[in-house]
């Protein structure tokens, strides 16, 4: 009898009850108590996982990306309804120099306008500055403020994450690789 005690509460200690997807959850869906299953599984070090008693963490979020059924869950495949990326858009990052911003009072769920500019070459002396060339190329919204970066004296940048349609993504990610985008802040 002793020994079988043992070995109920040695096995009772070695589980945990762990929750995942009931069925598979996609981005935008509200979680609600019946998106959630419990199972028991065996213990082990560093699994960060929901536990049964801790399912209201993710209750009214939603998933970041698509959860297929039985996916173990943790709070960091969630978040708040309004943080999700829309249908038809994508979030994409740049990095500016002072100037290159409207104002360095950027914030979250600002419309910016996405402008190019160019500078052309010209023959001439070393005194004139080239002309640029700025084309309109849409709209964005702030979606994120990820801080300012420090390289050293007047190279620190402000790095922006920007909400933009789909079909300015390409656009949007060249043009900031070639550090040729700037932000022009927009009423509404």
């Amino acid at each position: 009898a002793a020994l079988l005690g043992a070995t109920v509460i040695a096995h009772a200690t070695d589980t945990m009850r762990d929750t995942i997807a009931a069925a598979d959850l996609t981005p935008g869906d509200l979680i609600e108590t019946r998106d959630l299953r419990v199972v028991e599984m065996g213990r082990t070090g560093g699994l960060r996982a929901i536990v049964a008693d801790q399912q209201s963490l993710v209750i009214g979020q939603t998933p970041r990306a698509v959860l297929p059924a039985g996916t173990l869950l943790n709070t960091g495949l969630f978040v708040a309804p309004d943080e999700v990326v829309p249908a038809g858009q994508a979030v994409v990052g740049a990095a500016f120099r002072a100037g290159e911003v409207a104002t360095a009072s950027l914030d979250i769920g600002d419309r910016v306008e996405l402008v190019v500019v160019r500078r052309q070459a010209v023959t001439g002396s070393a005194d004139d500055d080239p002309p640029s060339d700025a084309t309109f190329l849409g709209t964005a919204t702030i979606w994120e403020l990820v801080g300012e970066a420090s390289t050293g004296g007047a190279a620190e940048r402000i790095w922006v994450s920007l909400l933009v349609d789909r079909e300015l993504q390409t656009q949007v990610v060249q043009a900031a690789s070639d550090e040729v985008l700037r932000l022009t802040l927009v009423a509404g």
